[in-house]
C-alpha cells in the first residue's frame, strides 16, 4: 500500500472517531507504511518546455587534443533546460561513445557548469566532465538561467583518453531552452 493511501485512511479514519489519532496501533500501522514507502525514491523525466534549440558542434580530429572554444549566442537572456550531446565519425579508426570525450561549458566566459558536481563555479580551473552525463534523456533537466543581454555560452570538447586514439569525429552539444521574459 502506498504511503499517501495510509495516510488517507488515516486521515479519514481520525474524523470519524478522533481518538484514533493517538491510537499506538493505529500509529504504528502508519508508521510502518512510511518505513516502507519508496514514494520520492523515483522519478519520472519530464519533457521540458524547450521551444529554442541551437546546436554547437566542431570537427575533432582523433589526433588533437581538444577544440577551441565553440561559442553559441543567443539574442536575449534564456533558461537553459538541458542538453543533449552526439558524436558523428567522419574517419577511420576506433568509434568514441559520449563517455570518450569530455566537455567544458562556460557562460560568458566567467561561469563555468561541472557535470561532477551540479553546481556552477567562477573557477576556469578543470572543468571538464563527461560529455555523456549531460545527456538530457537521462532522468536529468537543468535550470540555468543566463540573464544577460545576449548570453554567450561556450563549449570546449577533449578526447578522455588523449589524442591519437579515437577516429576524427563531429562532436555536438544541442542546447534546449527558453527566452526569460524581461
Amino acid at each position: 500500500m502506498s504511503l499517501a493511501i495510509a495516510v488517507r485512511q488515516f486521515v479519514e479514519r481520525v474524523k470519524r472517531n478522533p481518538a484514533d489519532g493517538s491510537d499506538p496501533a493505529v500509529l504504528g500501522f502508519l508508521e510502518r507504511a512510511a518505513r516502507r514507502s519508496m514514494d520520492g525514491f523515483f522519478s519520472v523525466l519530464s519533457a521540458p518546455v524547450a521551444p529554442e534549440e541551437r546546436e554547437a558542434f566542431a570537427s575533432l580530429p582523433g589526433a588533437t587534443a581538444q577544440t577551441d572554444r565553440i561559442p553559441l549566442t543567443f539574442p536575449r537572456p534564456i533558461e537553459i533546460l538541458g542538453y543533449y550531446p552526439s558524436i558523428v565519425v567522419v574517419g577511420a579508426g576506433v568509434v568514441p561513445t559520449l563517455d570518450d570525450l569530455l566537455v567544458s561549458i562556460d557562460f560568458n566566459l566567467e561561469e563555468y557548469q561541472g557535470a561532477s558536481v551540479g553546481l556552477t563555479t567562477s573557477a576556469a580551473g578543470n572543468t571538464f566532465t563527461t560529455l555523456g552525463s549531460w545527456k538530457i534523456l537521462t532522468p536529468r533537466l537543468i535550470c540555468k538561467t543566463i540573464n544577460v543581454p545576449k548570453p554567450d555560452l561556450g563549449f570546449t570538447f577533449r578526447w578522455k583518453r588523449g589524442p591519437g586514439f579515437f577516429a576524427d569525429s563531429l562532436i555536438g552539444m544541442a542546447v534546449f531552452a527558453r527566452y526569460v521574459d524581461r
